[in-house]
């Protein structure tokens, strides 16, 4: 068995050799760690309609200022929560069709929206993903074609409100 001994200049070129193989390998691995993956995960939709408080109220019909045009404005009136990964929009409708009367509503403490007649699903609130807590600023009015309430014996009425979530 021969026994290899280095001399000065052949342990330098070994050094060299060694170092230009480590710098190689080393720009290698920084090379691949440059690498990029894309990954496309398509996730379903999901909306849920949680109803805190529910949206309903009774009242005395006819009310009081009622002859002379005055609204009956119930305010901050239930409570619901809309969950949703997607833009959504959420239809309006009440369970109750009252001839002599008009049902109005919009989300509570939003003064400057207006107020959307809730007759079949033409009331809607649209908004984003995410989460939002919406309750309602509700206002009735005498119907613009029932002028005479003297032939109403006062009862009473209500007003429950039903909610359908649907995406944009």
């Amino acid at each position: 068995m021969k026994k290899f001994r280095f001399n000065g200049k052949d342990n330098l070129i070994l050094r060299v050799f060694i170092t230009i193989l480590g710098l190689l390998l080393i720009s290698n691995i920084s090379l691949a760690n440059t690498a990029r993956i894309e990954v496309k995960v398509i996730v379903p939709a999901m909306q849920r309609l949680v109803i805190k408080d529910p949206v309903a109220l009774s009242f005395t019909y006819p009310w009081e200022g009622m002859e002379s045009g005055q609204a009956l404005i119930f305010k901050n009136v239930g409570n619901i929560n809309v969950q949703s990964n997607v833009d959504w929009v959420l239809n309006i409708s009440s369970q109750e069709l009252y001839r002599e009367l008009e049902i109005y509503l919009r989300p509570a403490g939003k003064v400057h929206a207006p107020w959307q007649r809730v007759d079949g699903f033409s009331a809607f609130v649209s908004g984003r993903n995410g989460s939002e807590d919406i309750s309602w600023d509700i206002k009735i009015v005498g119907a613009r074609n029932n002028h005479n309430t003297n032939d109403f014996m006062r009862e009473m009425r209500t007003v429950n409100l039903a909610f359908t979530l649907t995406q944009l």
